[in-house]
C-alpha cells in the first residue's frame, strides 16, 4: 500500500493481513488501525492528499508529487468539500444586485449582491459577467 513520502521518496508498506476462519465457517480478516477496509492507501496518505489538494494550485501537481492519478486526488478533494459544505444554506426572499464602477484586474465594474430586506451584503464579485454571477 502507498504511504507518506519519507525523505522526499515515495514509500510503500507491505503488510500481509491475517485471515481467520470461524467455527461456523465464516471467514474474516483482522482489523487494522492504519488502513481502511478495501483500500490500497494508508489513512495518513489520504489525509496528506486532502491537505495538499486544498493548498496546491492544481490537482495534477499533487498527483505527480504523491505518485498517483489526478482522478484520485479529485475524489479526495470532493470528500473534503462535502465535509466543509454547510447543509441547508438558504438565500433571502429578495436579492438586491448593483454594479458599481471600480477598475480591477477582472474588469471595470464590480458587482455587489445584498439582502434586499436587511441591506446586508452577501457577496462582492470582481466583475459583472454572467459566468462569475453563476
Amino acid at each position: 500500500m502507498n504511504h507518506l513520502k519519507w525523505f522526499e521518496r515515495l514509500t510503500f508498506l507491505y503488510y500481509k493481513r491475517r485471515c481467520y476462519v470461524c467455527s461456523c465457517g465464516k471467514r474474516f480478516s483482522e482489523k487494522t488501525s492504519f488502513i481502511e477496509r478495501d483500500q490500497r492507501f494508508s489513512k495518513e496518505w489520504h489525509q496528506a492528499i486532502q491537505m495538499l489538494c486544498v493548498k496546491s494550485s492544481t490537482f495534477q501537481s499533487v498527483a505527480e508529487k504523491m505518485g498517483t492519478a489526478s482522478s484520485t486526488v479529485i475524489r479526495r478533494f470532493d470528500q473534503v468539500a462535502e465535509q466543509q459544505l454547510v447543509s441547508g444554506v438558504t438565500l433571502p426572499k429578495a436579492l438586491a444586485i448593483d454594479a458599481y464602477k471600480r477598475e480591477t484586474n477582472a474588469g471595470e465594474f464590480q458587482l455587489i449582491i445584498a439582502n434586499a430586506e436587511t441591506h446586508e451584503p452577501i457577496a462582492i464579485l470582481p466583475n459583472r459577467r454572467k459566468d462569475t454571477i453563476k
